[in-house]
């Protein structure tokens, strides 16, 4: 009886529709764009674009694909201006223009090849034209360039974990952030 009125109210989950992508390598992060299309980032180090019905982007505005990197794709960010930034599992950090053009902008943590030492985990782009990269180390670098401002480390104090951050020292512990 249950079944039957559940499809009575149109819940019917057999003719549930799917689009599967074949993707070529392994797909580590994804990402929406105010162009109306879906970016993913691979561990062949290609970023992919596809429409938002599943098939591969064909534009001559951006690529279907873009070698950004020569180890895995980890985070996909856009920015405010509609540049697409790229990290990796080495620590780089690389820029695709607004038009899916790879630049030459790529962050570098002073006296570094890359902007980290180990795989990046997170990145935000914020208002004010700022770029947000977390891995062991946070850093914090105007976008538009991909020059550092800041760089935050951590350590460990007394269980809680406590973040350098220029003049400024951000507590973290309990699920509470208090600035000092």
């Amino acid at each position: 009886m249950r079944e039957k009125d559940e499809s009575e109210q149109g819940s019917d989950t057999s003719s549930t529709n799917h689009t599967w992508l074949r993707a070529t390598n392994e797909v580590r992060c994804m990402a929406t764009t105010r162009h109306g299309f879906v970016l993913t980032g691979h561990i062949d180090g290609y970023v992919r674009a596809w429409n938002l019905d599943g098939t591969k982007l064909e534009s001559e505005s951006w690529p279907a694909e873009l070698r950004m990197h020569n180890t895995g794709i980890t985070v996909l960010v856009e920015d405010y201006e509609g540049a697409i930034w790229t990290a990796s599992m080495a620590g780089s950090v690389r820029c695709i223009s607004q038009d899916g053009k790879k630049t030459s902008i790529e962050a570098k943590a002073p006296g570094r090849k890359n902007a980290h030492n180990t795989e990046v985990n997170a990145m935000i782009a914020t208002a004010n034209k700022t770029l947000w990269t977390g891995a062991k180390t946070v850093l914090c670098m105007l976008s538009s360039r991909g020059k550092v401002r800041r760089s935050l480390q951590f350590v460990q104090i007394r269980g809680g974990l406590t973040s350098i951050f220029g003049y400024q020292t951000i507590m973290y512990g309990a699920g509470r952030v208090m600035g000092m």
